[in-house]
């Protein structure tokens, strides 16, 4: 997954530093269309074991780091749950007593609720990355467009979730291998 603290505030000041750095120059260029907020980013947890999405991996790193993220994190989804354990449980297969245990827990049994929980969690995570790195841009250059992110996997309901809510438009990086004998 992609290994960034969005929530915390060192990454909006960097995105503000590479904003400054790269688009403040650029603001007035008639012949600039807009900007890509990155390019590639694995949205989908492949660099963890088996049995890790987004969610599990971004949960388990910001409570190894001990990041004040966490929190943020953990009161999206109490209130996906309406603050009840016991629902949280029901629908995750697991047997939690308070919410604090949830970040040891991880990777979470499969089920409908994990799968759909990632996918609403992908979505929360790329509109929370895509309004602090738009922010960041539009600072320094109100000139051109945001264009939004560059994905390599068209096949991940991951990427799909995260760009169809918020980039302007969808691109793709494809590679084929062509044989050609002569």
């Amino acid at each position: 997954a992609m290994p960034v603290d969005i929530w915390s505030p060192a990454f909006a000041d960097r995105c503000n530093m590479i904003a400054a750095r790269e688009v403040a120059p650029r603001k007035n260029d008639a012949h600039l269309i807009g900007y890509w907020t990155d390019n590639e980013v694995k949205w989908d947890a492949q660099d963890q074991p088996p049995g890790y999405n987004l969610f599990s991996s971004t949960l388990l790193r910001l409570h190894k780091t001990n990041s004040s993220s966490l929190s943020t994190v953990m009161a999206w989804l109490t209130q996906r749950y309406n603050h009840s354990i016991a629902a949280f449980n029901h629908a995750c297969n697991t047997s939690l007593k308070a919410w604090s245990e949830l970040p040891l827990r991880v990777p979470l049994p499969k089920t409908v609720a994990r799968d759909t929980d990632n996918l609403a969690f992908a979505e929360y995570y790329s509109a929370t990355y895509h309004r602090v790195s738009s922010e960041a841009i539009r600072a320094h250059d109100p000139n051109h467009l945001v264009i939004g992110s560059r994905y390599n996997d068209v096949n991940s309901a991951v990427v799909q979730a995260v760009s169809l809510s918020l980039s302007l438009s969808l691109s793709l990086s494809l590679s084929l291998s062509l044989s050609l004998s002569l």
